[in-house]
């Protein structure tokens, strides 16, 4: 509603310019405030911030801080937190403390916020739980999480959804916890992804002698993703469970995925087919020692090293972004009715 102080978004009023490029509006209740500095859609400057925020501790997984710069930029520059949230695949909390400690944090601040962690890895909730984020962390599956029903104003999934096979339960139980007007923010891989990969020639070759198809069926199972969304598919899948789409953006432009694809097949490709596919990065990094080492490597010399690969990268996806017409990331906001 216009004149709803918790209204997560600012208000767009007639005389506002129109929104940039990848932004959709779906409801006049409750629009985004398009302001002089978001016309650019990415920032150079806030791209650094989160790459120097994140580095330590991903010294050996480039392209996965890469692809976190843009989904995290997004949320940072579209989203706006308040009241007690249910952070849906917290992992070790660290990406989102960097959405709450970003240049923007009087959007999202933790400070006016609760945060409560869901996840199933033990390791990685464990970590999250002592990160001093959390009012408290539960390691558990997100079909059946242990909250009382109506007793979140938001819930936040970044990157979580297209990872759960059977994901309908999933979000019944986001829209059971959520309050009534409460809101679910997510972070997936668009269809344009799914497109890309499948177009995608050149590394075609070198890991699946050619064959578009088969190559984009080793890229899904490497990244453990059973789906893709855009607007349509989303609002079918919220509309199940009685939310509805107010918000939505398309992010990570074409030539940001391409880079994220060279750097991921450089090092994580080659590393899974040499343990023969049948271990993910994740396992992969754990059974050979990578994930404990690249805690001991100095957080100065990572955030160097990670700076000096990767900013160069992110000038020459922000010179080609407004050219491209594909993008491999979908936010979307779904509310939940003030009714049921």
């Amino acid at each position: 509603m216009a004149g709803d102080s918790n209204c997560p978004f600012r208000i767009k009023t007639a005389k506002d310019p129109a929104p940039p490029a990848g932004l959709r509006l779906i409801s006049r209740e409750c629009l985004m405030q398009t302001e002089q500095d978001e016309d650019s859609m990415l920032s150079y400057s806030t791209l650094c911030h989160i790459l120097n925020d994140l580095a330590f501790g991903n010294i050996f997984q480039p392209a996965t801080l890469f692809w976190r710069l843009f989904e995290i930029e997004a949320l940072v520059r579209k989203t706006r937190m308040r009241g007690r949230i249910l952070d849906l695949g917290c992992g070790d909390g660290r990406v989102t403390s960097t959405v709450f400690s970003s240049k923007r944090s009087s959007w999202n601040d933790s400070r006016s916020c609760t945060l409560v962690g869901i996840d199933p890895d033990v390791e990685d909730s464990a970590t999250a739980r002592t990160s001093g984020l959390y009012e408290k962390v539960h390691t558990c599956s997100a079909n059946a999480i242990p909250e009382e029903s109506n007793s979140f104003d938001f819930c936040f999934a970044n990157s979580v959804i297209e990872h759960i096979p059977d994901v309908d339960d999933v979000l019944a139980e986001v829209s059971r916890v959520l309050k009534p007007n409460g809101k679910f923010i997510f972070t997936v891989p668009s269809s344009g992804f799914d497109r890309l990969m499948k177009t995608s020639r050149f590394w075609a070759e070198k890991f699946s002698r050619g064959n578009l198809e088969e190559y984009s069926r080793m890229i899904d199972a490497r990244l453990a993703h059973y789906h893709y969304y855009d607007h349509n598919k989303a609002e079918a899948m919220l509309k199940n469970v009685g939310l509805e789409i107010v918000q939505e953006e398309y992010y990570f432009p074409e030539s940001a995925v391409r880079t994220w694809e060279s750097i991921s097949n450089h090092t994580a490709g080659y590393l899974y087919k040499l343990f023969g596919s049948n271990l993910k990065p994740h396992a992969i990094q754990k059974k050979t020692g990578l994930l404990r080492l690249q805690y001991t490597v100095p957080g100065t010399v990572q955030t160097s090293i990670l700076s000096s690969f990767l900013r160069p990268k992110i000038k020459r996806v922000l010179r080609s972004s407004r050219r491209d017409k594909t993008s491999g990331g979908y936010l979307a906001v779904a509310q939940k009715p003030s009714t049921i």
